[in-house]
């Protein structure tokens, strides 16, 4: 497998699709507790203030699960929280999150869906919709999910790569190299965002800006060994070009 195609456009493909950051916020957020009457007894409130905690102890603890990789087991602590708290955004939030970690995307998509509707201005829930969405066929949809996070929040670099990352499976590449650049501009070492934004100029066949985020890419993780191998079959299709030390 020596063609430029077969090598260097697989290795693209694979970090094209590898895009599941995560961006949901994984601080724990108070779990707000309405009481049913004013005039409650102390026994009733302590009661009421254990109850709280619990949950908050299985919020917390459902996303320190997510972060091990335990989605199967975080999903079960959210549903416990959602039957206290059945109004609670941001758990539906990450029970989305943990679905979309096992792959049930339209379950994760239905929570997502919840969770926005409860509270419209979750940036990270409207992101991780757009990643099930993407990933369960919606496109278009993932689209406007994205551009609802980023009107909520202009300078989210996640919304902006995600979307970077659908329009260029949607094959629109001067897109997505515009939504990576704005990632860049966020934040100018990150690597996931240079390095499909030489994977969208090759699609273009601007090979020679390509070699350069490629460039940047390894600047930032010299042990990209995708980056590596892609400016490799590069340089050999159009020559040497000098280095790019601009980050």
């Amino acid at each position: 497998m020596n063609s430029f195609k077969q090598v260097g456009l697989t290795a693209c493909v694979a970090l094209m699709t590898g895009y599941a950051i995560a961006t949901m916020p994984r601080v724990a957020q108070a779990i707000a507790i309405q009481p049913t009457a004013t005039a409650l007894l102390d026994t009733k409130t302590k009661e009421s203030a254990q109850s709280e905690d619990q949950a908050q102890q299985w919020y917390d603890q459902a996303w320190e699960l997510i972060d091990a990789g335990k989605p199967q087991q975080a999903l079960a602590l959210f549903d416990r929280v959602l039957k206290q708290y059945p109004n609670h955004a941001p758990t539906h939030a990450g029970r989305g999150q943990a679905l979309y970690d096992l792959k049930r995307y339209s379950e994760a998509i239905a929570a997502l869906q919840q969770a926005v509707k409860l509270d419209a201005k979750l940036v990270g829930a409207w992101i991780d919709l757009g990643n099930a969405l993407d990933d369960g066929g919606q496109p278009q949809a993932a689209l406007k999910a994205y551009d609802r996070a980023i009107q909520l929040q202009p300078k989210s670099m996640n919304a902006w790569y995600n979307k970077g990352v659908t329009l260029g499976r949607l094959k629109q590449y001067k897109e997505a190299i515009a939504a990576y650049d704005r990632a860049i501009a966020l934040n100018p070492k990150y690597e996931n965002a240079w390095y499909n934004r030489g994977v969208a100029l090759v699609r273009l066949e601007r090979y020679r800006e390509a070699i350069a985020a490629f460039d940047q890419t390894l600047q930032i993780n010299p042990n990209n060994k995708d980056a590596q191998q892609n400016r490799e079959i590069l340089v050999r299709k159009v020559g040497q070009v000098p280095r790019t030390n601009a980050v």
